[in-house]
């Protein structure tokens, strides 16, 4: 009672105190809350997760606490090569948990992973092929070889998903695009020869994408589906239409032109493309004009060298004469 105010002690001694009074428990110390339950046989409550500092961790079990250090110990990659320069047998005891560490590092580095059993397998066979000379080995027992040789890093991994991506062979998360293989895009172009650009657009939008608008393709349906994957379908239209009308560009050219199209369109179309590009195609041609020869000063040539401009000369009016 020595715990509690003047006051406090007077409300417990109060003879028509009851459960009913309201005695402003939250403001009371602790002890006279304590003796407030005692005196009407109050169980005091379990501590909410909300109400316990974060750094209590007395109500926490032990073990639990050193698993927590551990882990954090271990997501240090230089404390766990310390530990396993220390004591040879932690790199094998700790394998399966150094394994994943370096997994998951790489998916930190890498967000837009979409994990999958194909992707695990097909990133696991690269490596083995790329940097233990072994394939069709299988993705267990890649990963097994990959660790002991030290070649199971998230750097490793990351080298291996930029590769594969690049080359369409990854599935990629949902409403996503992938690179196609190129056996993919010869099919493509045969369907375009064969079928026209129309069927080779969804096509490319099938493989690339994953999905298709549902409901038998309804118009309203497809208007849907390019409403809402705009990105998709206008690589997909781009991409059929420089193989059938604009392979010829370069990269800068295809750019240009790309970028500039989509800047004004939303919403791409084959038969849009192919009217904007005669367009474009006539706006960046040149006039016409054959640019003057600059012409070379005789001062800066030599005797010989300007004897073989003379003859130069002579032989083209020559075959311009000959020519009439």
């Amino acid at each position: 009672m020595s715990q509690m105010t003047q006051v406090e002690k007077e409300i417990l001694s109060d003879p028509f105190l009851s459960e009913t009074v309201d005695v402003n428990f939250a403001a009371r110390s602790e002890a006279f809350q304590d003796a407030y339950r005692r005196k009407f046989g109050i169980a005091k409550p379990e501590p909410h997760p909300f109400d316990v500092a974060l750094d209590n961790r007395i109500n926490q079990d032990p073990k639990a606490v050193f698993t927590g250090k551990l882990n954090a110990m271990m997501r240090d990659p230089s404390v766990r090569n310390e530990l396993m320069e220390r004591d040879p047998k932690f790199r094998q005891k700790w394998k399966g948990n150094l394994i994943e560490q370096e997994a998951a590092r790489f998916r930190q580095s890498c967000p837009d992973y979409h994990v999958s059993q194909w992707n695990y397998e097909i990133l696991t066979d690269w490596l083995a092929r790329n940097l233990l000379d072994r394939g069709g080995l299988d993705s267990d027992e890649a990963v097994d070889l990959l660790w002991e040789a030290n070649l199971w890093t998230a750097e490793n991994l990351k080298v291996a998903y930029l590769k594969c991506l690049e080359a369409g062979g990854l599935q990629v998360k949902p409403g996503m695009t992938r690179n196609l293989t190129q056996q993919e895009e010869l099919e493509i172009i045969s369907i375009a020869q064969m079928n026209g650009p129309a069927d080779a657009i969804v096509r490319f939008i099938e493989l690339s994408l994953g999905e298709l608008p549902d409901n038998n393709n309804s118009a309203s349906a497809v208007a849907r589906f390019r409403a809402q994957n705009p990105k998709a379908c206008n690589e997909a239209t781009l991409w059929v239409f420089r193989a059938l009308r604009a392979n010829g560009l370069t990269n800068e050219s295809w750019n240009n032109f790309a970028e500039t199209i989509s800047a004004r369109n939303p919403l791409l179309t084959f038969a849009m493309l192919e009217t904007e590009f005669i367009e474009w195609s006539r706006s960046t041609k040149p006039n016409g004009r054959v640019a003057a020869p600059e012409r070379e000063n005789l001062d800066d040539l030599s005797d010989a060298e300007i004897s073989e401009r003379l003859v130069q000369a002579r032989r083209a009016a020559a075959r311009a004469r000959a020519a009439k």
